[in-house]
C-alpha cells in the first residue's frame, strides 16, 4: 500500500511544483517515504503483538485517508479533462497564496 502512496504523492507533488524546484520537492517526497519505512520498522521492533502493531499503523494512516478527499485535482488533470474554468480558478488560488498576480486569463 505504501508504494502506491509513493507513486500518487510523487506525481501529485510534481504536477503542482515548477521546474525550478521539482527535483528538490521530489527528493523530499522520497526522503519522507524512507523515514516512514524506518518508523514502521521501529514500531515493529517496539510493538511485538501483531494486532496492536496493525492498530498503530492504521491510526497513523487514518488522518491522510480522511483528508485526501479534500486535496484539489491538479491543473494538468483538470485541463486534460477539459475543465478549463476549474483549472483557472485553481491556478488563481495558487497565485494568490504565492503572492503573485493571476496571469492566465
Amino acid at each position: 500500500v505504501s508504494s502506491g502512496y509513493l507513486v500518487v504523492v510523487f506525481v501529485y507533488v510534481t504536477e503542482f511544483t515548477g521546474i525550478k524546484v521539482r527535483t528538490w520537492t521530489s527528493m523530499h517526497v522520497h526522503a519522507a517515504f524512507a523515514v516512514g519505512i524506518m518508523v514502521v520498522a521501529l514500531v515493529g521492533y517496539l510493538v511485538r503483538i501483531w494486532w496492536i502493531y496493525q492498530i498503530i499503523l492504521t491510526l497513523s494512516t487514518s488522518p491522510f485517508l480522511l483528508y485526501c478527499w479534500k486535496f484539489p485535482e491538479t491543473p494538468f488533470y483538470l485541463m486534460a479533462k477539459g475543465k478549463y474554468m476549474e483549472a483557472q480558478e485553481l491556478l488563481d488560488t495558487m497565485a494568490y497564496y504565492n503572492g503573485l498576480p493571476p496571469t492566465l486569463k
